[in-house]
């Protein structure tokens, strides 16, 4: 909270402003990750639907291969999932990363491109920035404490601020991840897959096999 000037100078006028602008922001974020945390589940839905039976046939060999992992069969695959997490970790990078064999377009965007006229102006946003959105390494540049934490990219060696206070209590500087991006309303957030952190022990190890 800002200290009040007696005299009237504009201090205090300046830090009134400020409070407001940063209620603004947490106000236009948290109304953000709701719409987000909504589509999420209907994009859920929609991809896991009797119309994409095939797709979700495909898609395990897919996101296994991507591991070096292989399978004669679904059987034989789905018992690599050694935990719930790592199932939903699949669903979700299914629901918004799969490239669909018949459409060769991942959920996002036929979801955006068969609802659109259903769809408010800040879903539209989100569902264009899921199909810009791709799985990427980053490496913590900073951390600020309650706000976010400053990333860069690995491959396409650019930094962004995401703005995801718990982010910022999970990451230290230079801890690498492994997970997705998007940007709405002007803002960095955390979507795709949830973050994974690649332990300090791999970092060189990482790095160096990154670059070749």
């Amino acid at each position: 909270m800002s200290t009040v000037d007696r005299g009237g100078s504009s201090a205090g006028q300046g830090g009134s402003t400020e409070k407001r602008a940063a209620q603004f922001v947490a106000f236009d974020l948290a109304r953000g990750r709701k719409v987000i945390s909504d589509l999420h589940y209907r994009l859920t839905r929609f991809s896991n639907s009797d119309r994409f039976y095939e797709e979700y046939e495909l898609a395990p060999y897919e996101y296994f291969e991507g591991r070096g992992v292989y399978g004669e069969d679904e059987d034989e695959l789905y018992d690599n999932f050694q935990s719930e997490e790592e199932f939903s970790k699949f669903l979700t990078w299914y629901s918004l990363h799969f490239v669909t064999d018949e459409y060769d377009k991942t959920f996002p965007e036929l979801y955006l491109e068969r609802r659109k006229n259903q769809l408010s102006a800040l879903e539209r946003e989100i569902l264009q920035s899921y199909a810009r959105s791709v799985l990427s390494v980053y490496a913590v540049q900073k951390v600020d404490p309650g706000k976010g934490v400053e990333v860069r990219d690995i491959f396409a060696d650019r930094v962004c601020s995401i703005v995801v206070p718990s982010a910022a209590k999970t990451l230290c500087k230079w801890d690498l991840f492994y997970g997705g991006l998007i940007e709405i309303l002007g803002y960095h957030l955390l979507g795709g897959m949830p973050l994974t952190i690649i332990p300090q022990r791999l970092r060189r190890f990482t790095e160096q096999n990154l670059h070749e």
